[in-house]
């Protein structure tokens, strides 16, 4: 809304969600949380802001504090995030 109320003009609608994935190493379960803040973002293993038009994608931000990361988790979360 800064961007219209400045001029800039939009061509269509976006929203974002914040996300975030608390990880077990041991038994490689995960969850994906939705619409996270400061405490799930801080002490979770994953972050992951996506902003999207109904086109598609169009800014995302990922901070991934474990080792490797399955694709199917990425699927997850970008399902989730719709």
């Amino acid at each position: 809304m800064s961007l219209m109320d400045a001029g800039v003009p939009i061509r269509a609608l976006v929203s974002g969600v914040a996300m975030g994935m608390i990880y077990d190493e041991e038994t490689g379960k995960y969850v994906v949380l939705s619409d996270i803040q400061a405490q799930e973002d801080f002490l979770g293993d994953l972050d992951f802001k996506v902003a999207r038009t109904d086109k598609g994608i169009t800014a995302l931000q990922m901070d991934c504090k474990i080792k490797g990361l399955q694709i199917a988790v990425l699927e997850k979360v970008f399902e989730q995030a719709k």
